[in-house]
């Protein structure tokens, strides 16, 4: 497998290994953002609610300003806040994005979750969507008039294309049932305990790309609250230390992280791991100088063990 890239149903090519940034904190950011810049990633996934897009643009732009990259190499993932799916308030969350990141446009703006919330106020004072007893409430708002105003964006040229994170086979048929543009993207946890055969099924049929997160199993989610609902982290399993991902990873010579990734790959589908740990950034991206064959697929594919480990209140 050569290719490095997907075609979006728009024509736009989207790296199909990216560079994670959920949990990361703004000085990690800055720490590890160079380090995966030259390693070789060219995408990168944030969202509002990471609160480290302002890093992620001082990054950007110093590699820009020096030369070191052109805009025009890069792909930029951002993401709707839960709270900001009112029609009104879709374009002010986007550019307000834009702002931190230091960017006149996007590549890929998602809807990040098909329920919206009410915007409460943290203990520190910003947005959240947790109440004091974390516990999120849900907003009315369809996510069509909230699709439309994506539409809108792609339109007006704040991005170059749309998607939704988190959505079912259900509330994408809706969509596309109901839209002037269909989704060029959908992002969800996916691995071998979580395979999503039958939706990455549907989003093939309905030329939509695909991009998997939690693509190892999430080791970090445990500090993280909207990934502490409903864990169990002491009795979950652990995708990296799956017999059959150890076995086909000692066979090829990689470690289990790379495994999983290329699995996702050899599908089409598109991996946003995240790192903090620098030679483990620069092993996430070494996916294209072996493949796995028949077998090691058709092993992995028929693992038997099933776990979410993001159990979204939706």
């Amino acid at each position: 497998m050569s290719t490095r890239h997907v075609v979006l149903h728009n024509g736009v090519h989207m790296p199909l290994v990216g560079f994670g940034t959920w949990t990361v904190t703004d000085d990690l950011i800055r720490d590890c953002l160079p380090v995966a810049f030259e390693a070789g990633y060219r995408m990168i996934d944030t969202a509002p609610y990471y609160r480290n897009d302002v890093a992620i643009g001082e990054v950007i732009q110093s590699w820009i300003s020096s030369g070191k990259l052109k805009r025009s190499d890069l792909f930029v993932i951002t993401k709707l806040q839960i709270f900001a799916h009112g029609k009104a308030d879709v374009k002010k969350n986007l550019q307000d994005s834009l702002k931190r990141l230091q960017l006149d446009f996007v590549d890929l703006f998602l809807i990040h979750s098909p329920m919206p919330a009410k915007q409460m106020v943290g203990p520190d004072g910003t947005p959240t969507i947790f109440t004091s007893d974390k516990k999120i409430i849900p907003d009315d708002v369809d996510y069509l008039e909230t699709w439309n105003a994506l539409e809108d964006l792609l339109e007006n040229g704040l991005t170059r294309s749309i998607g939704v994170s988190n959505f079912n086979i259900q509330q994408i048929q809706r969509i596309i049932n109901n839209c002037s543009v269909k989704p060029h993207n959908l992002q969800v946890e996916c691995h071998p305990y979580c395979p999503q055969f039958e939706l990455h099924d549907f989003c093939r049929q309905n030329s939509i790309s695909f991009t998997a997160f939690g693509s190892l199993g999430s080791p970090g989610r445990r500090f993280h609250d909207l990934a502490q609902i409903g864990a169990n982290f002491d009795e979950e399993p652990v995708p990296l230390e799956d017999s059959v991902v150890k076995s086909i990873a000692a066979e090829n010579g990689k470690p289990p992280a790379s495994i999983l990734l290329k699995w996702l790959l050899q599908r089409n589908i598109a991996v946003i791991p995240k790192s903090t740990n620098k030679e483990r950034i620069r092993s996430n991206f070494q996916l294209f100088d072996f493949c796995l064959n028949d077998k090691d697929m058709k092993l992995l594919n028929e693992i038997k063990t099933r776990q979410r480990f993001f159990k979204f209140p939706w």
